[in-house]
């Protein structure tokens, strides 16, 4: 849970009830809520947690000054503010309603100035009690309620020693733990959730900042569990959103949460009472690995968050864009995607569904244009659409970064959605783009299909008057080729051309046109190529390249003004026969200089420096006018 820092404030209790009206929303049976004095400012607004049997939904706003308030949203439309007494003011301060149970009871926990968090428990006839698992901790720390069950029990955590906890309805309170070595105040154990007969979902986390699920029953015997292929190693940077976290329990004891993998991309999970973990993922989820800090380290991927005694599972998940969608998965796995209408289409931004009551009905958040928080109730759009591709896109087969258009068509037998909705364009799980809807028509033309025979399907998200859909695949053929030297490397005398052959190899039935051309870096040989184009059936042309003889030598005559040339000369004007011992002592001196007697004598000197130059032809194939490949031809020439 997260820290919340406490400061000086006033005692403040208020009742306060009013009627907020349901929103039209076409067909749809989705109802907005915003508290009226919650706060328009980013990460402001009003988030529902939870809704009852009746139809009840709980939650909190956040107002302007960023000081936190419960409220419980009836069936009716009053929505009554629920601020506990004592509770101080601020950022990131107040009362903070976490769970509602079956009978309309709700629970959570409230910051008071200069001491540590306190829990509570308010009935559905408004009596609050308050209470603290243990004191002296830090300010903003301590007791944090998470989960209650119809019988008023409550799990949660205390902060301080990393211990969960379970409160009974006659305010016995029991701690445990799931031993971890190596556990600090961040490392413990956390109650979630809590079912009817008292048996507790949770998480602890290990020395690795890595979160695994437990399970603790009635008699305190605990289980753990992981789904496979769980993350084992994380950077510590975001305690305990990597790993398993359950997140809600049904009374027959079946367990939904969400995982992160190890390449670290988020997934849904059910473990059912009796059975394996069944991992899953709504479609159209983005199942890149999570960002390891900031927002994105939380939304990312799918999770389930709530589920029912009948096994239908609410949660969300994040698009390719980075946008959110509610889901429904029935208990054969179908599933429903909506979106509220309000909800915004940019990244960190959209819908999510919460919890789900026995009726059916959903209760759930989401995030608008301005980052603004508001609630929602209701039940999915009952209008199923239909999401078709066109049988064949065009062109079909087509050639790598050739533009191909795919059009889908999204329909229902109640109408077409609204013009400017989004269809997301895929191929395999990648998004290629996406396209608004005109008429009940979307098309994206697209340059990045990749080279193979690609899957493309359209998926059609929804909203609250019509229900998400995803096309049936269909196969498209994208061609494309290599091109490659041999050989690619070759050495030769200057004057001398260099050559090889440049090689096209098909892929996947490509059989057009390939066109050549050749640049050669450092400036100086020429190229050129024969043919200037091939096709498949005849695939290779020849690189020429074109080197000039070196005028790399050269020669270097002796200056006579230099002081040692000048001992060698006066050595030959004394004669060899004559002053023997003076020629000796200038001979001497001129070989201390470095020079020859012959040199001295007026000879010229030439000195040849063999060098090498290296040259890197580069050939380009292009087809279709956009498809280009290259090949590298090095040559080393010798002077």
């Amino acid at each position: 849970m997260s820290n919340h820092r406490s400061s000086s404030g006033t005692l403040l209790t208020c009742l306060l009830a009013f009627t907020l009206p349901a929103l039209s929303q076409g067909t749809g049976t989705f109802t907005n809520i915003t508290a009226p004095a919650a706060g328009t400012g980013s990460l402001q607004g009003t988030a529902v947690v939870g809704i009852d049997t009746a139809g009840d939904v709980a939650g909190t706003y956040v107002d302007a000054t960023d000081t936190s308030h419960g409220f419980l949203y009836s069936a009716a439309g009053t929505l009554t503010v629920i601020d506990i007494a004592g509770a101080n003011t601020g950022k990131n301060m107040g009362t903070f309603v976490t769970a509602i149970d079956a009978g309309g009871d709700v629970a959570g926990y409230f910051t008071i100035a200069g001491t540590e968090n306190n829990g509570f428990v308010r009935t559905a006839n408004g009596t609050i009690s308050t209470f603290t698992v243990s004191t002296g901790g830090w300010q903003g720390e301590g007791t944090d309620v998470i989960g209650i069950n119809s019988a008023m029990a409550v799990t949660g955590e205390y902060q301080e020693s990393g211990t969960a906890f379970v409160r009974s309805a006659n305010s016995t309170i029991t701690t445990f733990q799931v031993p971890v070595p190596g556990k600090t105040t961040f490392y413990g154990t956390v109650g979630i959730a809590i079912n009817t007969a008292g048996i507790i979902a949770g998480r602890y986390m290990d020395g690795n900042c890595i979160s695994h699920g437990f399970v603790r029953a009635t008699n305190g015997t605990i289980g753990t569990f992981d789904p496979p292929n769980v993350a084992t190693t994380h950077t510590c940077t975001s305690y305990g959103s990597f790993g398993t976290i359950p997140t809600s329990i049904d009374t027959a004891g079946d367990i939904v949460g969400t995982y992160t993998d190890t390449n670290g991309a988020r997934h849904s999970f059910l473990l059912p009472a009796n059975g394996s973990i069944t991992t899953f993922d709504p479609p159209g989820t983005d199942n890149s690995p999570c960002p390891a800090t900031g927002l994105g380290a939380i939304a990312c991927g799918s999770g389930a968050i709530g589920i029912n005694d009948a096994g239908q599972i609410v949660g969300a998940y994040i698009d390719l864009d980075g946008v959110g969608h509610g889901y429904l998965r029935s208990p054969n796995g179908d599933f429903t995607t909506f979106n509220d209408s309000s909800a915004g289409t940019a990244a960190l931004t959209g819908t999510g569904a919460f919890s789900i009551n026995a009726a059916g009905t959903i209760a759930g958040t989401y995030v608008d244009t301005n980052s603004v928080l508001h609630g929602f109730v209701g039940t999915p759009p009952t209008e199923a659409t239909r999401t078709v591709l066109t049988p064949v896109p065009e062109p079909n087969p087509s050639v790598y970064t050739e533009p191909v258009t795919l059009t889908a068509y999204v329909s229902s037998n109640g109408g077409i959605p609204t013009d400017g909705e989004n269809v997301t364009f895929l191929s395999g799980t990648t998004s290629l783009g996406t396209a608004p809807l005109k008429s009940g028509v979307a098309a994206l033309t697209t340059t990045s299909l990749p080279a193979g025979p690609d899957s493309i399907t359209a998926a059609y998200g929804g909203d609250t008057s019509f229900a998400g859909s995803t096309s049936t695949a269909i196969n498209q053929v994208v061609m494309d080729f290599t091109v490659a030297a041999s050989p690619s490397l070759q050495t030769v005398t200057a004057g001398q051309n260099g050559s090889t052959s440049i090689t096209v190899t098909p892929q996947n039935g490509f059989n057009s046109a390939v066109a050549f051309t050749c640049a050669v870096q450092p400036a100086g040989p020429t190229c050129s190529l024969s043919p200037t184009s091939v096709t498949p059936s005849a695939p290779t042309t020849t690189l020429t390249v074109v080197t000039t003889a070196s005028s790399a030598s050269h020669r270097q005559k002796s200056n006579p003004f230099v002081p040692g040339t000048a001992l060698a000369v006066v050595l030959c004007l004394f004669g060899f026969k004559k002053r023997r011992r003076l020629q000796l002592i200038l001979l001497l001196a001129a070989s201390i200089t470095g020079l020859s007697l012959i040199n001295g004598c007026g000879s010229t000197s030439t000195v040849t420096t063999q060098q090498s130059a290296i040259y890197t032809v580069t050939v380009a194939a292009t087809a279709v006018s956009t498809d280009t490949h290259t090949a590298t031809f090095v040559l080393t020439v010798d002077q």
